[in-house]
């Protein structure tokens, strides 16, 4: 078969456009109102991206990823009081909101399954209760977060979802003192 673009509708009822070879699809857009749009897509990457320049915008995105999957875990026994006032919890907070608007209404976790993108809204939602609590051990917001923050990076690394993935869990890092 080769290489097509495809334009289909997603489940909001948005046109995207897929890039595939041999069926496998190598990228895919965000979602667009209108058919002309996602064509208009197509036509301007035709046109602009055999003189595009390539920018490894997602280095500095591999090696936040791998500072964080090697943090320590926070003692086990050790509780913390959130101060829902404090600079850190207030970056925290609006990292984390950005990333739940974005999984709520974009599909750009790659070629994930319906169960795999209601499994990763559930854990993001979990994770914004355990932040509302008046008290939680370190060691267990911060292995959920990770775990489930870390697997949408990965998944979505260079994407807009991957990269809010990464804040979030930066930023939870430092309202615990995470050192990474």
């Amino acid at each position: 078969m080769g290489h097509a673009f495809e334009i289909y509708r997603d489940r909001a009822g948005e046109y995207r456009v897929r890039f595939k070879y041999n069926s496998e699809v190598m990228w895919s857009s965000e979602g667009y109102a209108s058919k002309a749009s996602a064509q208009n897509l197509i036509d301007s990457v035709k046109r602009n991206g055999p003189q595009a320049p390539i920018e490894d915008l997602d280095s500095d995105q591999r090696d936040l990823l791998s500072r964080l999957r090697k943090a320590e875990t926070p003692a086990s026994d050790r509780t913390v009081r959130f101060d829902h006032n404090s600079k850190e919890f207030q970056e925290f907070e609006e990292s984390y909101q950005e990333l739940v608007a974005a999984v709520r209404s974009a599909n750009d976790l790659g070629e994930q399954t319906d169960d795999q993108i209601e499994a990763i809204k559930a854990e993001v939602s979990l994770v914004s209760q355990m932040k509302e609590q008046a008290v939680v051990r370190a060691s267990q917001i911060w292995q959920f977060a990770k775990s489930t923050l870390l697997w949408i990076a990965e998944k979505a690394l260079g994407a807009i979802i991957g990269s809010l993935a990464l804040a979030a869990l930066a930023a939870l890092a430092g309202l615990l003192g995470i050192a990474f």
